[in-house]
């Protein structure tokens, strides 16, 4: 139950992380519209709408501080806040600089989020289903919230959607704090009897859990030894990345990650999330997009679903070959 508890939470913080790019696309929509009277050049709303994917990279480095000095549930909570005080300033923004802050804070906060959501999924659910679960929130969640921003800004007010964003914000805040610790980052700062506890309330007490927990105390027991013998004295941080940039899947999985994200920027995936509904009336000529937008998310939700099958019949290494070759056929046309 306890392990259920936060899939559902981080599946509603991925389903946050989504809205932010559907928001934003009836923001830029209105924006370049002049809606409002608000003296905005096309020039200012192309930043507005690129400074999300230009801050992120902050967070990443942000992310990397906060979750080993205070966990993984406390560092999702206060990495989610900035992202409650961005919509305030959306739904009550009249001038390019509150638009500027709103989009960096967002950027900033979405950047740390992205990758510990992630990484919290790892730490919590089973192996067996470890693949899975961070496909479901990385992919599926996200999708189903930038579709609900999209649909959501084409029938109210791109304000009155900044405030139904405090929704989804607002849970993925509140809800970290009734989680148990994550078991892994209890081991890392050699709190074992509490990474015991919580291993146990989220796993039980099965042979394959117990063996599971032996491992990972063991593991982390032998990585403090060898940060320590190594004489290493900066952050412990510092220490451990060090580490694993000695090995080779480190770069392997490196190299992946960066390839994986080349492909969903020259697809346009971050781009038609942003500008989904500007470029759908442009397209259709028409503003009545509504049909079209649930057409095109639509698929794009049914092809997250259809990947969550595969990864249940083939293994990863298959599915990333198999897929790859696809999409390098598909993408240069």
């Amino acid at each position: 139950m306890n392990q259920l508890f936060v899939i559902s939470s981080l599946t509603i913080c991925s389903i946050s992380d989504g809205f932010i790019f559907g928001q934003m696309s009836g923001m830029v929509d209105a924006l370049l519209e002049k809606e409002d009277e608000i003296g905005l050049s096309s020039n200012d709303v192309s930043l507005i709408a690129s400074l999300i994917n230009l801050t992120c990279i902050i967070g990443f480095g942000l992310v990397a501080l906060l979750g080993e000095k205070i966990g993984r549930r406390h560092t999702i909570s206060i990495l989610t806040v900035p992202v409650l005080i961005s919509y305030i300033m959306v739904h009550y923004g009249y001038d390019k600089t509150t638009f500027f802050i709103s989009r960096i804070i967002v950027g900033v906060s979405y950047g740390g989020i992205l990758v510990l959501i992630t990484l919290t999924m790892a730490e919590y659910t089973n192996p067996n289903k470890r693949a899975i679960c961070v496909n479901y929130i990385s992919s599926i969640g996200p999708s189903l919230g930038t579709m609900l921003g999209h649909v959501l800004s084409i029938l109210l007010h791109w304000r009155t959607v900044a405030l139904i964003g405090l929704i989804p914000t607002g849970l993925s805040a509140i809800l970290p704090l009734f989680w148990v610790e994550s078991p892994s980052w209890l081991a890392t700062q050699g709190r074992f009897e509490e990474c015991k506890e919580a291993f146990i309330l989220l796993r039980g007490t099965g042979k394959e859990a117990e063996a599971e927990l032996k491992l990972l105390i063991d593991t982390t027991r032998n990585t403090q030894s060898q940060v320590r013998a190594s004489g290493i004295k900066f952050h412990k941080t510092m220490a451990l990345l060090r580490k694993a940039m000695k090995q080779k899947y480190f770069w392997k999985l490196y190299l992946l990650s960066i390839i994986i994200n080349i492909y969903r920027i020259s697809a346009g995936k971050l781009l038609f999330s942003t500008l989904a509904i500007t470029m759908l009336q442009q397209i259709t000529g028409t503003s009545n997009i509504l049909t079209s937008t649930l057409i095109v998310d639509g698929f794009i939700v049914l092809g997250n679903i259809l990947s969550f099958f595969v990864l249940n019949r083939m293994k990863m290494r298959t599915h990333l070959f198999s897929l790859g070759l696809v999409a390098n056929i598909i993408l240069p046309d």
